[in-house]
């Protein structure tokens, strides 16, 4: 095994120890600080078993060995003390979002209009009056929460979908013959801000892992299956909407108006297929939660914003969803330049762009929330190792002095 992938490793352990630390020690919400709890010895003694290794020249097996230490101590563990603590409902210590994704699936399930008013049960109505009024995410969205219409059990919650679906995913992909992508997901799986989003049922994950596919078919020249994917992603949540739109440009510059056009369409029809019967439903309903409610409209005041739009919106007395559109706008307009401006080779190189834009969005918007960094965090590194990989395919053997293959 190369030292560089037990170094890999060991910088997974010590950044997802100072994540957790930081979690553990300015978070008030219950899943994160039990996420926490748990994660911060797991990552403790992976980081003194990776340095061991280091020492010792790095084998195989105890690399392997502390990534399933990782896998099992920040995402399987956790996942199951939340379950365990939170009674038959399983969602009583769960965040907003997860209850709100269940009551809407619930609501749908029902044959009533999530955007217009959603189910009440005990978990719901200790939620905060804003949140209660409002089903902030795409039609599509309501599938993650199925699982409650079927059981009221654990294996029905939300957590266990994304948390469950997760390790599935990694687990699949380790066993693929590429090692190097394995040993990559493996440790992807167990990154701080990744692991604690796949314990707590952050939703973001599963949109971003749904853009990666939808980015991978593209790679492939896959174009129908690339439009189906995106056009899921579409229809999951706004968030993917930037990322998607930079990937449709790069297609553009790199393979013409055509294919860029089929695969956009593609995907236009599909999420407009799912959102469009609900704007018939409800337009006004539909819109207060898609649109105005994400934008902070009027109705919603926020306060002690933590990003850096919100202390510019302080500095500059300007009203904050006035600051949040501008700054949405200009960083849009700087995108599409850059995008159709500079080469980008690949696929990757677009979606790092459109990631990079919505870190942007999310840093400089007030009131929008730094949870949403997850994008960019996973995009980008799933894009810095594609490209990567494919210099590290594509780069010719090196020659000897006669002309023949070199020695390695």
């Amino acid at each position: 095994m190369a030292r560089r992938d037990v170094d890999a490793t060991l910088v997974v352990a010590v950044s997802g120890l100072l994540f957790s630390g930081l979690v553990w020690w300015r978070s008030w919400l219950v899943p994160y600080t039990t996420w926490a709890r748990i994660s911060f010895p797991t990552y403790a003694v992976a980081c003194v078993v990776a340095w061991m290794v280091i020492r010792r020249g790095g084998e195989t097996a105890a690399k392997a060995g502390v990534a399933a230490l990782l896998v099992v101590g920040t995402v399987a563990a956790p996942l199951v003390a939340l379950l365990a603590n939170s009674g038959p409902r399983s969602s009583v210590s769960a965040q907003s979002e997860v209850i709100v994704i269940e009551q809407a699936a619930r609501t749908f399930g029902h044959g009533r209009n999530p955007y217009r008013a959603l189910d009440r049960s005990p978990e719901f109505d200790r939620l905060e009056q804003i949140t209660q009024d409002h089903f902030p995410y795409l039609p599509l969205m309501t599938t993650l929460g199925v699982g409650r219409l079927v059981t009221t059990s654990a294996w029905g919650d939300l957590r266990v979908v994304v948390g469950l679906g997760w390790l599935l995913i990694a687990a699949g992909l380790a066993w693929r013959k590429q090692s190097a992508r394995s040993r990559f997901c493996v440790l992807l799986a167990a990154a701080g801000p990744v692991a604690l989003f796949a314990t707590t049922g952050g939703d973001d994950l599963v949109v971003v892992a749904v853009v990666l596919a939808g980015m991978a078919a593209a790679h492939s020249r896959s174009w129908v299956r690339a439009g189906l994917v995106l056009g899921v992603a579409l229809a999951l949540k706004q968030t993917a909407w930037p990322v998607v739109a930079v990937s449709l440009l790069w297609l553009w510059r790199a393979h013409g108006w055509r294919v860029a056009a089929k695969v956009g369409s593609i995907a236009t029809a599909l999420a407009a297929a799912v959102v469009a019967p609900f704007l018939v439903w409800d337009f006004r309903a539909a819109w207060d939660d898609l649109v105005t409610f994400p934008l902070h409209g009027s109705h919603r005041e926020v306060v002690n914003s933590p990003t850096v739009g919100g202390l510019i919106a302080k500095a500059l007395g300007m009203d904050e969803s006035t600051l949040s559109r501008f700054m949405m706008v200009a960083i849009v307009v700087a995108v599409a330049v850059v995008v159709t401006r500079v080469s980008l080779p690949t696929v990757w190189h677009g979606a790092s762009v459109g990631a990079a834009a919505l870190g942007a969005i999310v840093l400089l918007s007030p009131g929008v929330r730094p949870g949403l960094l997850i994008y960019p965090v996973v995009i980008v590194a799933w894009a810095v190792f594609e490209i990567r990989e494919e210099k590290a395919t594509s780069t010719p053997p090196k020659r000897g002095a006669l002309g023949g293959p070199g020695r390695i």
